[in-house]
Formats: C-alpha cells, structure tokens, sequence
C-alpha cells in the first residue's frame, strides 16, 4: 500500500484533510482477529440475525447486508465484532450479486485491520461471480472486479490481481457485448508486465534499503515504483540517482518542480512527455501519466499560446490517464464517503408549489459529470432532466425526471470534457424550477479544483430567485430535490457532495455584461 508521503505527493495541490485523517486511522489499523474472540461474535451476530439469515431471496440478503454494514460502521471499540459484521456483510453480498456491496465491505475491512485488498475479497470472488447469470448484472460485477485487480495491483498483489481477473473475465463472459471482455485481456496484459518487472526488480528493492545510492540498484528500483506502481516520490528519488542518465534528467526537473514554480512544472512535464516519444510501451503510458500530471498543476497560471498548447497536451493525455493510471485512491475514498455517509445536503432553490421529494446517488459512488436534459416553452424552463455520473467502470445514467412533451426542445447534453466533473451548480426558482447551469472543475485525487473550472451552458430563462450550490471543491455525488407528484417533473434541485476536504470559497459569479 502506498504511504501518507506517496499518497501526499501524488495528490498534489488540493486540500488534504481527509486523506490525513484515513492514514491516521491506517496507522492504528487492528490485526485480523482470530480464534475465540471472532467465533465468538460470529456466533453473537447469527443469533441476533437468526431469522433474517433464514431468508434466501437476493434482496433480504442484500437488505441484511447493508444492516449488517451499518452495524459495523457503529462498532467502536470490539474489533472481533467490527470484522466478523464486515465479513458476513461481503459474503451476503457476494451471494446476492451486489458486487459494490463487495467492494464497500472489503473497503471497510482494510481500513481498519491489517488486511490487503486483494485479500480482502478473494473469498468473495467465487459465489460472487457464481450469483447470477444475468448480463446486466455480470457486466456490473465485471465492471467491480476490475477495480478490485487494479487495487490489487497497486498494493504489489500481483497474483491476487490476476486471479481477480480470471473472476472478471468470467463474469464478463456471462454479459452481453465483447467490450468488457477485451477490457479484463488488456488489464490481464498490463498486469503480467508489470509482475515480470517485479520479478526482474524485486532484488533490488531489498538493496535500495542497504545500497540507497547504488545507481544500478536505484535504476531497478526507481523503475518499477515509477513506471509500474506510480509510487512517484520514491520511484523519482532513486531514478535521479539511478544509472540511466536521461532518466536522471528527467527524474531531477521532476524533484526540481515539486518545490519550484510553474516554469518548474511545464519543464518536467516537457520532459516526461519527450521521454515518452521514444520510450518502451510497458513504460510510455506511465510517463505520460506523469507529464499530464505536471502540466494539470501548471495549467492554472498560463496564458496565450502557452495555455493553447498545455490544453492541447492535456487534451492528448487525458485518455491515457483515464485508462492507466493509479485512481485506487480516488475512488476508494468516494466509495467509503458515500458508505460511511460523509454526505452535504446542499439547500434547495424553488420547488415552493411542490411537496414531494428525491434523492439519487449511484450504488457505490460515482462522480456528477453533467446532464441529459429538454427544455418547453421555447427554452424558457428546463424540463426533463437526467443526470450523468463517472464511476470507475464507466459512465451511468441516473433518474430521468419527467416526460418529453410536445413543445419540448430536442434532448441535449451538457456535459464536462474529459478530467472534469460538476463542481457546482448554478439554480433559479421560485415556486417552480427556472434554470440551472453546471460549473465544470478539474478532478484531482484530493478533490474539484475551483482554480481551473468552466461554465456550461445555461439552461432555461431568467425567472425566480438564483442560488449557487456547490463549489467548495469537494465532488459532487449525488442530487436532491422537488418533483411534481402527477408528471414526475423536476421542479427544484440541488446538490449532494462528500465532506471530504476543507471547504474552500467558491469562484465568484461573473458580472453579467450591461
């Protein structure tokens, strides 16, 4: 697993409180209990539960498991109990298909005890994958599964991960479609290089500890943490003192930018994303990944056809990034603020005529990213709406409020362009929903960064009162509002986001032009 150091330095330049209070709690982690104690209230916990454990129906497990989850979360000082109510909750689960009730157990148990991820749910692969055969259902639990291998992967559980992808593939092999599939050979291919590159480094990593300046050690090591784990603050250390003298190059405009000035970072980036021209595929996209890195943080602060061409190379890297690089902090930490209810109910603007109420967050966490939606009356009201999220398998929809009508305009979409999410949302109404428009932020690991953010579209007329929810950095996760009780309307919305990150201000509202 990494460390707070790698982690702090991979996270880069947002607010870090959350990601300092899950390391504190990480360093306090319990060992797995064992023997009597966790016998003792397994047989506690099936007792209590006896009627419901009875119940063989897919949605009274599933019920039970999120019961059994919640209990967990409340269980303080009794880590037989916390781990056995944990563990009955994964395999619940895993019985009834929920593959993001998996995920959200094992997050839980490698929190809090001594436990890789990759341990942490191989009991669960088997009767996970053997739960249905459903395609819609195997496409979700394939779509898990390959979150699950790259958490693997990147806590140095190169078997695990892979064993996680037989899994995956199996349970893809159940879906329709041959794109999912394709995704499991692709990570498969990904995964067995970087196990070889292990095998090939694994001496040296022992050495680095004795021989921190040897530079055909540091090379060894240096690559595999870089390239092949992005642990970038070690890795970097030892390639810049390693025997490669282009790495050492790049590795050292690389230290030079963590403490130095923009100027610092676009050369780094500069650096990374020359190398990568030329360099072997098993390292290229790591590379890029660090370039694109470097030239996120530098963007803010350029200008002219410095800022054109950042935006372009940005642009070009994105894909890469979204398909390689190490998210696993990212999402876990959306899964267990989602799980662990670390949620904001921002205030609702409008909605004064209507009474009945909604809420939406996608099953195990996903990211805002913008809207399917109609307008009526000439572009007047918005009318049907539909939510976009980014979750780490994919883009969902969510509820899509109300029903085209006759006068409606034709389905348009906003929606952020890729490394972005909806970071805030500008609402008007009254006794009814009069407009909205998304603000689109950068996504970070640490959170939405308000610094480097654009407006979408504004979405119907001018009418009511105008509310901003939103725009502290901490990402968006879900929606509340009003709906009319007859047509199933939106009539008022508003924002639900993890509470995550110190709140920052949100941007200023633009003067409007006279």
């Amino acid at each position: 697993m990494k460390t707070l150091r790698q982690l702090s330095f991979a996270l880069g330049f947002m607010g870090m409180a959350w990601l300092c209070a899950a390391s504190e709690a990480a360093e306090v982690r319990a060992p797995v209990p064992a023997g009597p104690d966790l016998e003792r209230a397994q047989a506690t916990i099936r007792d209590l539960y006896k009627a419901d454990f009875a119940k063989t129906k897919a949605a009274d497990r599933i019920a039970l498991a999120a019961k059994l989850f919640q209990e967990a979360l409340e269980t303080k000082n009794d880590p037989a109990a916390k781990f056995a109510l944990l563990r009955e909750a994964r395999d619940l689960a895993a019985k009834s298909g929920d593959a993001a009730g998996v995920l959200r157990a094992t997050d839980e148990m490698t929190a809090h005890f001594v436990l890789k991820p990759g341990e942490a749910i191989a009991p669960a692969l088997d009767p996970l994958v053997g739960s249905t055969n459903v395609a819609a259902t195997s496409m979700q639990i394939a779509h898990v599964l390959l979150v699950a291998a790259d958490e693997a992967r990147f806590a140095g559980e190169w078997n695990v991960s892979l064993t996680i992808l037989k899994a995956a593939g199996a349970a893809a092999a159940k879906a329709t479609g041959a794109a999912t599939s394709e995704r499991v050979r692709a990570k498969v291919k990904d995964t067995e290089a970087g196990r070889a590159e292990f095998e090939k480094a694994k001496d040296a990593l022992e050495a680095v500890k004795t021989k921190p300046t040897d530079p055909a050690v540091c090379l060894a090591a240096g690559r595999y943490l870089a390239f092949f784990q992005q642990e970038w603050n070690e890795g970097i250390e030892l390639l810049a003192k390693g025997a490669d003298e282009k790495l050492q190059v790049a590795a050292q405009r690389d230290l030079k930018a963590v403490s130095g000035n923009d100027e610092d970072r676009i050369a780094a980036a500069d650096g990374w994303y020359d190398f990568a021209a030329s360099a072997d595929a098993s390292v290229k996209p790591a590379m890029q990944i660090r370039a694109h890195y470097w030239y996120v943080a530098a963007f803010p602060s350029q200008a002219g056809i410095n800022k054109t061409r950042v935006e372009k190379r940005i642009a070009e890297l994105q894909p890469i990034v979204d398909a390689k690089a190490d998210k696993t902090a990212l999402w876990t930490a959306v899964r267990r603020g989602v799980g662990d209810a670390r949620l904001k109910k921002w205030q609702i603007v409008g909605g004064a005529f209507s009474e009945k109420t909604f809420e939406e967050m996608p099953p195990g966490g996903g990211l805002l990213v913008g809207f399917h939606y109609t307008t009526t009356q000439t572009g007047r009201f918005p009318h049907v709406v539909q939510p976009i999220y980014l979750t780490p398998f994919g883009e969902v929809l969510g509820g899509g409020y109300g029903t085209i009508g006759k006068g409606d305009s034709a389905k348009m979409t906003a929606k952020a362009k890729p490394g972005y999410a909806v970071g805030a949302i500008q609402v008007r109404g009254g006794g009814g929903f009069d407009a909205f428009k998304p603000i689109f932020m950068r996504i970070t690991e640490a959170g939405l960064n308000p610094k480097d953010s654009y407006d979408g579209p504004h979405i119907g007329g001018m009418g009511g009162s105008e509310g901003t929810v939103g725009g502290d950095g901490n990402f968006i996760v879900g929606l509340h509002g009003k709906i009319n009780e007859k047509t199933g309307k939106i009539e008022a919305m508003s924002a639900i986001s993890l509470t995550l990150g110190d709140p920052v201000k949100p941007p200023p509202k633009k003067k409007k032009k006279p």
